[in-house]
């Protein structure tokens, strides 16, 4: 007979592991909240600690830099072009009538200088004056006849006078020779014109200097048969040079041109090669060319120098024409503007002001001129603020400045902390 299964109850598990199982479970849920609220703790305290920051650096950290002050523009801007010295005045010396030259003026070599109205060439004029003495001959034949007709007509008259009858219009001055006479003065017209064409083909014989004048070629010597039209002489006017310059259109708008009543802007004309850079010519702006330049798209400006060669001029050096001269002609003011150096403009049209606490200002500026050594603003700078020259690899705003003659103050002072 079989024994009857007994239940066996399962042992029971003893209370401290299963508080140790508990405990880990808590740990491995709340550990990485822990973790997250002592790091965020941690970091608003340094935040708390961190010391106040100014706007102002450590003083020990000042860049040395030099200054010069902003000023109140006194002088108009200077537009600056280059150009070339050209003839005025250019006349190409052509005889209108043939002859053999018999007469040169001394002078008439290249590089002489010539008054106006002197003879330069003298052509043989024996032909011409055998015609003019042909052609007072036929108008002494020609008055002669008329004279004649003269007292043929009165002769005419009295005999229809007494004749004693009324003829037509036409009629009439067929018996009174009217037509006889008409051509007889026709005639005498003729021989008067031939007689004004001879002696303008005399006069044109001798070649005249138009104006004050320097040989610039001459192609004729004594005994030369020239012909009607043939280039014997260039002369160029002596009294006045042009200097043609290039500038872009937008640089017109700061030049005075001349205008009823006003002349046109003052130019300082220099060749510092050879003049030296001090020294210069004193010249007018008269006028504005028509059209652009094919190369660039410059305008051209002329600029007129009176007595180039400084013949009635003492103490001013000679203006060579083909010279390549440097130009500063005299801009219209800009009224208010303040200048500093063309060095102390920045990128982006800025300008580093010193402050009166020492530190750095970056200042936006309204650029109204920009030259070469020097510009003019109209707006972001006052008169005698103190601009920064110096160059600063890096810059920022509020970075503490100091002078040369500013000692760099001690490193207790310079450690102390800002409020």
């Amino acid at each position: 007979m079989v024994a009857p299964l007994t239940r066996t109850e399962p042992a029971a598990q003893p209370r401290p592991a299963m508080w140790r199982r508990g405990v880990a479970l808590l740990l491995k849920a709340t550990l990485p909240l822990a973790i997250v609220a002592v790091g965020t703790y941690g970091a608003m305290q340094v935040m708390a600690t961190a010391p106040d920051a100014s706007r102002r650096p450590p003083t020990r950290d000042a860049r040395l830099v030099e200054i010069a002050p902003a000023r109140l523009a006194t002088e108009p801007p200077l537009v600056e072009a280059w150009g070339e010295v050209e003839p005025s005045r250019l006349a190409v010396i052509r005889p209108q009538v043939a002859g053999r030259v018999e007469y040169i003026h001394s002078d008439l070599t290249e590089g002489g200088r010539i008054p106006a109205g002197t003879d330069l060439i003298r052509l043989d004029a024996s032909d011409y004056e055998l015609a003019l003495r042909r052609a007072e001959s036929d108008l002494a034949k020609v008055e002669a006849e008329i004279a004649i007709e003269r007292g043929n007509q009165a002769v005419a008259r009295r005999e229809y006078q007494l004749l004693g009858r009324q003829l037509k219009p036409e009629e009439e001055a067929l018996v009174l020779r009217q037509p006889q006479l008409a051509s007889l003065e026709a005639d005498k017209a003729s021989a008067e014109a031939a007689i004004a064409a001879a002696e303008l083909d005399v006069a044109r014989t001798t070649l005249k200097a138009p104006f004050p004048a320097i040989v610039l070629s001459e192609n004729v010597d004594v005994g030369t048969a020239l012909s009607a039209g043939s280039e014997a002489a260039t002369l160029v006017g002596s009294e006045t040079f042009h200097v043609v310059v290039a500038l872009p259109p937008g640089a017109l708008d700061w030049i005075d041109f001349p205008a009823p009543g006003h002349e046109g802007a003052e130019v300082h004309l220099y060749d510092a090669a050879v003049w030296g850079s001090e020294v210069y010519r004193v010249g007018r702006v008269v006028r504005l060319s028509a059209s652009l330049t094919s190369t660039g798209r410059m305008s051209e400006v002329v600029i007129s120098l009176d007595d180039p060669l400084a013949q009635e001029t003492e103490g001013v050096p000679p203006v060579l024409l083909g010279s390549f001269l440097r130009a500063e002609i005299a801009g219209r003011p800009i009224e208010g503007a303040v200048e500093i150096d063309r060095a102390s403009l920045r990128d982006n049209d800025t300008v580093w002001v010193m402050s009166p606490e020492g530190t750095l200002e970056i200042r936006k500026v309204a650029v109204a001129w920009r030259g070469t050594d020097r510009v003019l603003l109209t707006a972001g700078l006052e008169p005698g603020e103190q601009v920064v020259t110096s160059l600063l690899t890096t810059v920022a705003e509020g970075m503490a400045l100091r002078l040369r003659d500013q000692p760099a103050p001690s490193p207790a002072v310079a450690g102390s902390g800002g409020e």
